[in-house]
């Protein structure tokens, strides 16, 4: 009996250290990989900024110049299984979690869900593509529109859909001017300091466009138009049409780009716990 009561006691020591190992490493890959695909976005925006003719990519799009062959086909297979990682990640914290007590904690659990659920879709975007897939865009979103706004309720679905994407990149400007966006990052004071005013920018830029997206959505549901949807990348390309275009892209540009720094530091010196995360 007490060699049973000792080993399950060990066990129990055992899966804690497992776990947290085990989402250690997940979050390192998934934070890597979204980093790699933030800077895509990012360097086809730059491009837009210098060349008007570039249209700029989203966060699909942005990543289909790696179609065209063998290695490129591995890199597209290596972000698929990080943005794997990263959900689990996600999945692990939502589980794991307890920095925030009462009705806080189960919005938390619920919106972490909510986000591994999204990088599981994006997940299999980017897997369909290593087959050949299209990378979506701007035809595919017209067309989940139009069925949409075919119906009442679907244009109220779809103008409602606008309404949680605006707030999300609200939010995200929210938590980019004023949030922990670094958590425990072991990096020397400057350094540390010196990553900040980076990560709060991307953040909040990032935020910026996610929100235009979602006004756009909110606008082709009132109009009733799909055309008037635009995913990422397109909104990008409309922003370069704009008086000081290029300026504005440059500054989404620089955006997405230090997202992808600050992921990529988060990676490399973040302290992964999925209870406090």
């Amino acid at each position: 009996m007490r060699k049973k009561r000792a080993a399950r006691s060990a066990k129990r020591k055992r899966q804690p250290w497992l776990v947290g190992a085990a989402a250690n490493w997940m979050g390192r890959v998934g934070y890597g990989a979204r980093g790699g695909i933030y800077a895509a976005v990012g360097v086809s925006a730059a491009l837009t900024t210098f060349d008007p003719r570039h249209k700029p990519g989203g966060f699909t799009e942005s990543l289909k110049f790696l179609q065209q062959g063998w290695a490129g086909g591995v890199v597209l297979a290596l972000l698929a299984a990080g943005m794997a990682c990263f959900a689990g990640w996600l999945t692990a914290t939502a589980i794991y979690r307890r920095d925030h007590p009462g009705h806080a904690h189960i919005v938390l659990v619920a919106g972490t869900l909510g986000d591994a659920a999204v990088y599981v879709a994006f997940m299999a975007s980017v897997l369909g593509m290593v087959f050949g897939a299209h990378a979506g865009g701007e035809s595919e979103l017209h067309g989940w529109i139009a069925w949409g706004i075919a119906s009442r309720v679907g244009a109220v679905a779809v103008g409602f859909a606008g309404v949680v994407v605006g707030i999300c990149g609200l939010g995200l400007i929210g938590w980019g001017a004023v949030g922990d966006i670094e958590g425990p990052l072991e990096l020397p004071p400057l350094e540390k300091e010196l990553m900040l005013p980076i990560g709060r920018y991307g953040t909040a830029g990032r935020g910026a466009a996610i929100m235009l997206v979602g006004a756009y959505l909110i606008v082709s549901a009132v109009h009733g138009d799909p055309r008037q949807a635009h995913e990422l990348g397109s909104v990008l390309e409309e922003m370069r049409q704009l008086p000081f275009g290029a300026a504005i892209t440059g500054a989404f540009a620089l955006a997405f780009i230090g997202s992808a720094i600050l992921d990529f530091a988060v990676a490399a010196f973040r302290h992964f716990n999925p209870r406090r995360p």
